[in-house]
């Protein structure tokens, strides 16, 4: 095994656990979290999740390099105007995010405003997702082929994945 990255996980109870990821394991993820969205070079991701994680710097950026997507930056911090923005103005098909960026999103007075029948897909990570707000993900942003992703950030960006 080649060593890539040595992920650490800050400590809750004890001392803080890693594991060391390979080149395989990283490029492998992003390339297969890509392929579970049928990303190809006419899709626009909007990635408004840290690029400091596994989320934005593996499944974003590699899911993107390994598939010619397009990777957007909204702002420098999360920002749910910005988001929508960008989505809109970017004509977007993907937009990553944590449930509360998500939720954020969603609860903008003039979310109605923005146009988002462009995005179709995208992940849903970090924490457990409440279903009223994965409907209104799938009803209200379109994304009908959005994922859920349960993770743990030691081992691998990604473990499991299912469709809403």
């Amino acid at each position: 095994m080649i060593p890539l990255i040595y992920n650490t996980q800050a400590a809750r109870r004890g001392f803080p656990k890693g594991a060391t990821l390979s080149h395989h394991n990283i490029l492998n993820n992003g390339y297969f979290v890509a392929e579970t969205m049928n990303f190809d070079e006419n899709d626009r991701l909007v990635v408004p999740v840290p690029l400091y994680h596994c989320f934005g710097m593996v499944m974003a950026n590699l899911g993107c390099l390994t598939h010619g997507a397009c990777a957007i930056y909204p702002s420098e911090a999360f920002e749910p105007e910005a988001v929508l923005n960008a989505v809109q103005l970017e004509k977007a098909t993907a937009l990553y995010g944590v449930p509360t960026m998500f939720i954020a999103e969603l609860a903008l007075p003039n979310f109605s405003e923005y146009e988002l029948k462009t995005l179709r897909t995208g992940i849903m990570a970090g924490a457990p997702c409440p279903v009223d707000t994965m409907t209104q993900v799938n009803e209200k942003m379109n994304m009908t082929e959005v994922l859920n992703r349960l993770r743990n950030d030691r081992d691998k960006p990604g473990e499991f994945s299912n469709e809403s």
